[in-house]
């Protein structure tokens, strides 16, 4: 029997398309809303998560032009005006700062889209990785795998470098000592990242993958090896190996684990796997050779198949906690046929995402502002909305010098200027950085007094981002520690507005809060204190109303209706 996910969507309006481009992305412009109206649903959905957009200026801009961090080197720590290097353990900062040029530029944004709900989900921190350069690697991986099978995606991050350093993979040995292997990852692989907590298996089974898994680590060679004073080289990438006293395989200096010295080229590697050759574990209901040749990594298969329906659970609750309402918002129909879709769809992320964006179910008014958004989510989406896009920024260097116009989220001078993306932190959210491996909670989970402080001065910063440039970003008066959006209200609007009610239309457009009352609307506008008054005040689009303008960007995006989307 069909279930809501196989009804699809017919009609298409540009409101349609833009509630899709709020979740499966982060924003469009209605004008450029418009343009996939034509395509219909099924079409634009299948276009946009198959990431089919060209990507060549973008990646270009990334590598040479994206400025992310720029100051004047004065206190040593340039990387350099344009092309900052990601060195390990390298500049946490500025790790963040990428990801965010990432998300606001990518012009497939379900890419990056998906690449933060995997990091939000498979959660790891800088601080423990200790290497940013890994990170960054890792956020790849969650745009490269993140729109296929999640088994693949979750055989991948099992073998990844920062997961390995994240949760003690590189410190999982069995060495015939007696001493029991170490269970972190084994644990929070089915608690936090497939099933739930004791969701379809016990402590044997945490046992059993803590045998499977032990000698997983990784390695880096050659050119991938960078001289650290503290290590004394630390790795920019790695390569994932089971340690189990082989030779050297990189037949040169070899570094193993990510940090320490070096391997020389006919060393061999420690043997962590030290486990008589028929040793066999129970795992949840099956039977694994824990010396096969796969050393443990098919036994992740058993949770999709031994622990579908757990594994669909999990995995509806989380996908439709960020892309559709909580939990507690959803019918008991809704969240089985989504369970169902998972299943049928043998876990492919994307296939479900598109059933998902494809059917009338998403698009019911229930589920449309009915999510809070987490920080960086609103960040990106307003940054997309209110800042140059790509060409643009590339087009028009900031006054003074050759830095195209976009957003530092890594800062100014690094010492008289906040960072962009230190303000996430304290609205809620420290990219590539959470406390533990059960990442930050979502929805309502985001708002409070001080998250909420917080986003009013990122607010700030984006309504009122200096059109022009000076070394230390202070040359406007209420944007005095939060950093540098290139904002410009002659950018906001096609055509000069004639009113306040054209600049609120245009503003809201933008911005796309939640409906707002019309009373509430009309007392921000010509009220007793409104921007205008009730004169209607407007002096013909000049210096006056577009100050005025950026007083409205910056109440509208502090309003509750604002924070939902």
């Amino acid at each position: 029997m069909a279930g809501l996910f196989d009804a699809a969507k017919s009609s298409w309006t540009q409101d349609d398309v833009l509630h899709f481009a709020r979740r499966a992305g982060f924003h469009l412009k209605p004008e450029e809303a418009q343009t996939l109206v034509a395509g219909g649903p099924a079409a634009t959905v299948d276009a946009w998560l198959d990431a089919r957009a060209d990507e060549a200026t973008f990646k270009t801009a990334l590598d040479a032009k994206s400025d992310v961090y720029f100051d004047s080197g004065a206190d040593g720590s340039n990387q350099g005006a344009h092309g900052f290097t990601l060195t390990p353990p390298g500049w946490l900062k500025e790790a963040q700062g990428h990801f965010c040029f990432s998300m606001q530029f990518n012009p497939n944004q379900a890419k990056e889209r998906l690449a933060l709900f995997w990091h939000q989900l498979l959660a790891t921190g800088a601080t423990k990785v200790d290497n940013v350069a890994l990170m960054i690697n890792q956020i790849q991986l969650f745009r490269d795998k993140g729109r296929g099978p999640f088994l693949d995606l979750l055989k991948a991050v099992s073998h990844d470098p920062a997961m390995l350093r994240w949760l003690d993979g590189i410190a999982n040995s069995v060495d015939g000592s007696g001493k029991a292997p170490n269970e972190n990852y084994a644990r929070e692989v089915m608690e936090l990242y497939s099933l739930g907590p004791y969701n379809g298996y016990g402590e044997e089974d945490i046992k059993a993958f803590a045998q499977l898994f032990a000698g997983w680590t990784f390695y880096a060679s050659g050119s991938e090896l960078v001289p650290d004073p503290g290590a004394p080289y630390v790795a920019n990438n790695g390569h994932p190996i089971v340690a189990m006293g082989q030779a050297n395989p990189a037949g040169s200096p070899l570094l193993l684990d990510g940090r320490g010295d070096t391997l020389a080229a006919g060393a061999r590697l420690p043997n962590r796997r030290n486990i008589p050759s028929g040793t066999t574990v129970s795992l949840l209901g099956a039977t694994a050779p824990v010396m096969g040749t796969d050393y443990g990594e098919d036994a992740l298969n058993l949770i999709t198949t031994n622990r579908a329906n757990e594994c669909a659970q999990f995995l509806a609750r989380r996908i439709l906690r960020h892309f559709l309402a909580p939990e507690a918002d959803l019918s008991t129909q809704v969240f089985n046929d989504f369970v169902t879709t998972l299943k049928g769809e043998s876990f492919h992320i994307g296939n479900v995402l598109k059933k998902l964006f494809k059917s009338e179910t998403f698009y019911q008014p229930a589920y449309r502002f009915a999510l809070a958004e987490g920080p960086v989510a609103w960040l990106i989406r307003q940054a997309r909305a209110l800042c140059p896009n790509l060409a643009q920024a590339l087009a028009k260097p900031l006054t003074g010098t050759t830095v195209p116009s976009f957003p530092m989220y890594a800062g100014g001078n690094s010492n008289t200027i906040e960072k962009i993306v230190w303000y996430l932190e304290y609205a809620g959210q420290k990219l590539l950085d959470p406390k533990g491996p059960n990442g930050w909670g979502e929805h309502l989970a985001w708002i409070n007094s001080n998250t909420a402080r917080y986003r009013s001065r990122l607010a700030a910063a984006l309504a009122y981002g200096p059109s022009d440039w000076t070394l230390d970003g202070r040359n406007h008066a209420n944007l005095t520690d939060v950093g540098f959006f290139p904002t410009d209200p002659l950018q906001w609007f096609p055509a000069n507005p004639t009113g306040p009610i054209d600049v609120w239309n245009r503003l809201v457009e933008l911005i796309q809060p939640a409906p707002i009352p019309p009373a509430l609307r009309d007392q921000t506008l010509t009220g007793t204190s409104g921007l205008w008054g009730p004169g209607n005040a407007f002096s013909g689009w000049n210096a006056t109303d577009q100050k005025k303008a950026r007083d409205l960007a910056f109440l509208l995006l502090s309003t509750p209706y604002a924070q939902v989307h």
